[in-house]
């Protein structure tokens, strides 16, 4: 019984230690290679999840790398937070009719989570009159690559 006990300290230790690499890691590779996407609408999920089930190593794991994907990616540092605890506030209560189908919530929270970002991110632009991001096909790519991970949940 101890042996598995053990085996359970140990799969959960290298778990957290793949996922830390991830967050470090990713946000760097992402910010060489243009093409790999940001993942901030799985994230996002991630993170009103573990809101949800009160995790606090995944909440810090998913906002280091929130901000991390903020700064290498020269956005408006918090605004990837900022919106997902707007979607937390004002529209994962009212979610609650799709309580049986976490699929259809992670693919609604992920789908208004970019539509929500990218709001955010123009009215920025707007508000400072500066040029954040170029609206092109890639942010399109991102947008459907990140619905396709909710399956990979």
């Amino acid at each position: 019984m101890k042996s598995i006990s053990r085996n359970r300290v140990k799969r959960n230790t290298l778990n957290s230690l793949i996922l830390w690499t991830f967050i470090v890691l990713y946000p760097i590779i992402a910010s060489i290679y243009a093409f790999s996407p940001p993942l901030l609408g799985i994230a996002a999920f991630v993170l009103i999840d573990s809101i949800e089930k009160n995790d606090r190593e995944s909440i810090a794991m998913i906002l280091v790398y929130m901000l991390n994907i903020d700064v290498n990616f020269s956005m408006p540092m918090f605004l990837s937070i900022f919106s997902t605890l707007l979607i937390y506030t004002l529209i994962f209560p009212r979610l609650s009719v799709f309580n049986h189908c976490k699929l259809c919530i992670a693919l609604i929270v992920v789908a208004i989570f970019n539509l929500l970002y990218l709001e955010m991110i123009l009215l920025y632009s707007y508000i400072f009159q500066e040029f954040i991001l170029d609206l092109d096909g890639l942010l399109f790519a991102y947008f459907i690559f990140d619905l396709m991970m909710v399956f990979a949940l």
